[in-house]
């Protein structure tokens, strides 16, 4: 039995238990985006330039030239998205 303090301790410790972890969860999941790609597998669409801005942006200028890029990008990957994703929209083994 855990009184409502206790739950919130054990839900602290977990988050800080997680948060510690972080960075190795990311690195595993880089690495298994890595292997798709390489395999054929996914099609990963990248930033063409590094713009910095904060997961928590705020600032709507910023946010629009973030946008405007993944745009620009995305229009100018069409031809190899189209190509992965084959005439009918659909990847061999698709049902």
């Amino acid at each position: 039995y855990l009184s409502h303090h206790n739950r919130h301790e054990v839900s602290s410790y977990e988050f800080v238990e997680t948060a510690a972890c972080r960075h190795l969860v990311y690195n595993r999941e880089l690495d298994e985006i890595s292997r798709l790609e390489r395999e054929g597998e996914i099609l990963v669409i990248r930033p063409s330039q590094r713009i910095e801005i904060s997961r928590t942006e705020r600032r709507p200028e910023r946010i629009e030239q973030m946008y405007r890029l993944g745009r620009e990008d995305a229009l100018k990957a069409l031809s190899d998205i189209k190509e992965f994703m084959g005439a009918s929209g659909k990847r061999k083994g698709d049902l």
